[in-house]
């Protein structure tokens, strides 16, 4: 079962659960926000998605943190052996500033030439993001530079966009350059 912690704001129902219903296509979803526990899908769950806004320490092996607008002062204890993958917005300076002194591979998502992941355009129901980088997959194999077309985008603001593909790219969950989410 592959770990996906996200860490800050807590808000169920928003980039938790998108997130969770995304990763319920590729297997079933067990889903833990506060004193919630739900489990999305039929079938064994593949993912476990723990959200929460306070981690004292964190000594998991191969998971996903999700940085999601924390506005905690301090930053978990992660022990540097895991083979651990940060996402972060490029907007949330304090999660940025508290992962610098990890030395944990990050993957910065945003609107600029900077950012590691981007959104090169944008429609009612598609978009196309763009990897500006090169980056170490969770299976540990690296992805050149490239562009995906992300298909039902409905209702999904930008953020939610590049964090969920962010997401499905490091678990390589794509086919010829496509994410469905």
């Amino acid at each position: 079962m592959f770990k996906i912690i996200i860490y800050g704001e807590c808000n169920k129902n928003l980039t938790g659960l998108k997130l969770c219903c995304t990763l319920s296509h590729y297997g079933g979803v067990l889903y833990f926000c506060g004193g919630d526990i739900s489990e999305i899908s039929v079938g064994t769950p593949c993912f476990v998605v723990y959200e929460t806004d306070c981690i004292n320490s964190l000594q998991v092996e191969d998971a996903v943190v999700i940085f999601n607008n924390s506005k905690n002062e301090s930053c978990p204890k992660i022990t540097s052996s895991c083979n651990i993958s940060c996402i972060v917005n490029s907007q949330d300076s304090q999660a940025l500033s508290k992962l610098l002194p990890l030395s944990l591979p990050a993957i910065v998502c945003g609107m600029s030439a900077k950012d590691s992941i981007t959104l090169s355009s944008i429609g009612e129901t598609n978009a196309v993001v763009s990897v500006q980088r090169e980056l170490v997959l969770q299976s540990g194999k690296i992805l050149e530079p490239c562009e995906f077309k992300v298909l039902n985008i409905d209702n999904m603001d930008d953020d939610d966009i590049l964090t969920i593909c962010a997401v499905l790219i490091l678990l390589e969950k794509f086919d010829n350059g496509i994410i469905k989410v």
